[in-house]
């Protein structure tokens, strides 16, 4: 394959690309957008629905969707105040599947999960107490605690390698693929590269 058609490869991948970047900013802060009018409009339910769609739109740089758990926690602290803790529940929860679900090249902002997990734990606590008026909210809250903190997180920097070498391995095809017309030698170094940077991400896959 010669080389023009290559660079018309490339520049159809970075248009695919960059729509797919634009998608997801544009979604992300349109639900974003949706649930501070739904907040602000008093439909708590609605509010949760779209900081959630908002959250999980993730782009890295953007702060869409930290903006989107954030929203979330609110919504779980208000509920908690006003003697909600049902809702208090799962919009906590939602922030915390959130943080998971978004996690790449670090782990997740831990401050906001601490929040998450503790929101949680007194929101659980809370309903618990609710349901039956002779539950101990103490221990309960303190069960959620532990058992949130016995999982481990992901570590970060097992995660850092799993989305480096996963951009170093596109990376070492594209210039495989770029070199492909100049002859065995110009590409076996990149192909190589790229064989070592996909067994990188899946050990790092295992390891993580």
């Amino acid at each position: 394959m010669s080389r023009r058609n290559w660079v018309i490869g490339a520049v159809f991948v970075l248009v695919v690309v960059g729509a797919v970047v634009l998608r997801v900013c544009f979604e992300g802060r349109a639900e974003l957008d949706a649930a501070v009018a739904s907040r602000d409009a008093g439909d708590l339910a609605a509010a949760r629905t779209h900081f959630l769609c908002a959250a999980r739109w993730y782009l890295p740089l953007s702060s869409t969707s930290r903006d989107g758990v954030v929203g979330l926690l609110d919504l779980g602290d208000h509920f908690l105040a006003n003697g909600d803790p049902k809702e208090a529940v799962f919009s906590f929860d939602d922030a915390r599947g959130a943080l998971h679900s978004t996690a790449w090249l670090l782990p997740p902002d831990m401050q906001l999960l601490d929040r998450a997990d503790q929101g949680y734990a007194d929101a659980l606590a809370a309903w618990k107490k609710q349901l039956s008026p002779s539950a101990d909210q103490d221990a309960a809250r303190q069960r959620y605690l532990d058992l949130a903190r016995s999982v481990d997180n992901p570590n970060r920097w097992w995660m850092f390698v799993m989305g480096a070498s996963f951009i170093a391995w596109i990376a070492s095809l594209a210039v495989a693929a770029w070199r492909w017309d100049q002859g065995r030698s110009a590409r076996i170094r990149p192909l190589v590269a790229a064989a070592a940077s996909l067994i990188v991400w899946i050990v790092s896959l295992v390891l993580i």
